[in-house]
Formats: C-alpha cells, structure tokens, sequence
C-alpha cells in the first residue's frame, strides 16, 4: 500500500500563508463564499437586468452620463463599450429620486388690513 502523497514543504507554506492572509483567496471564500471576478458589464447585460432597451444604455454611454470603455479591436469600427461596475454605482447615486422638498405656502394679505409693525 503506497503512502498518501504530502504537500512539500513549499506547497504546505503556500497553503498556511493562503489561509492566514486576510485577503488570501481561501480566506474571501470563507468571508463571502464564491467571489465574482467580473469587474465589467455589457450595456445588453445591463439592459436587462434594468429591464430597458440596450439603445438606451448606448445612448447614457454617448452623451457621457455613464463612463465606459470602448473594449472593440479595430478604431472606428463598431463600439464593444464595457461598463465598470465602480463606474455603474457613481452613476445610479448621481439618479437616483431625491423625496421633494416641501413648498412654504405663504398667506394671502388682505388689502384691507394694514399693518403697523
């Protein structure tokens, strides 16, 4: 019967420094369970997890609300705009809906009574 294979001892320092690192990647899934890596996002994946047209997204893109970046192969060509998620969260705080500020109603003055003070 062959011995079950051990971690040498670069791999066993590896291991124990992963796992000691507060920022290692055994420690993040311990911390938050499966880690996205995707740190961009298409206007038609936006789109529909917005529920509005991608033309749209283009159109926020193009007149410089939204910040994205132009990901295509070739200059002049069809845009490939990628959105950063960062980029994504500035631009839902700079629209979001802001409860209206309540109007001060002024009384009416009467024409007929002076005031002396």
């Amino acid at each position: 019967m062959r011995k079950p294979l051990s971690p040498t001892p670069r791999q066993l320092g590896s291991i124990l420094a992963d796992e000691l690192h507060p920022f290692g990647k055994r420690r993040q899934q311990q911390l938050f369970g499966k880690i996205s890596r995707k740190t961009k996002i298409s206007p038609p994946e936006l789109a529909k997890q917005w529920g509005v047209d991608p033309a749209k997204i283009v159109h926020w893109i193009k007149v410089g609300e939204l910040r994205a970046i132009d990901a295509s192969t070739t200059r002049g060509g069809q845009p490939r705009y990628l959105i950063d998620l960062s980029d994504l969260a500035v631009f839902e705080a700079s629209r979001s809906v802001q409860p209206p500020v309540p109007r001060v109603r002024r009384r009416k003055v009467d024409p007929n009574v002076i005031n002396f003070f």
